[in-house]
């Protein structure tokens, strides 16, 4: 599952990668474009997690816990992305890039185990 997971991410990271890309290009503040990007790709990750990594049903309960979940996620990234910015002033794409691979196990395994135990 961990690879489907994994492939449902890089999906994800694409689509969300590309609005915040679009976003600051566009001169919106990096923290406000990963904010916009984390909740757009939040949406999306749990439909496709649900139907494709998962395979269970699309469940309002579930989608609840799988956004509380990513909240936590989404202040580790905000943090880190923060820091790497202003207090080593990283490439703000590159930067973005770091704290999507640094999310990944630890969402993947909060989900497993919070949001679609029952297919495990």
């Amino acid at each position: 599952r961990f690879i489907r997971f994994a492939a449902v991410g890089v999906v994800n990271t694409g689509f969300s990668y590309v609005i915040f890309a679009t976003l600051v290009f566009l001169d919106v503040n990096y923290l406000a474009a990963a904010t916009v990007s984390y909740i757009s790709g939040t949406i999306l990750s749990y439909f496709l997690n649900a139907r494709h990594t998962f395979k269970t049903q699309v469940q309002l309960n579930d989608y609840i816990k799988f956004f509380i979940i990513n909240i936590f996620s989404y202040s580790l990234g905000i943090a880190m992305l923060y820091t790497l910015k202003e207090h080593y002033d990283a490439n703000v794409y590159l930067a973005q890039l770091a704290v999507v691979f640094f999310r990944l196990p630890f969402t993947f395994l909060l989900s497993k185990v919070f949001v679609f135990a029952k297919q495990n």
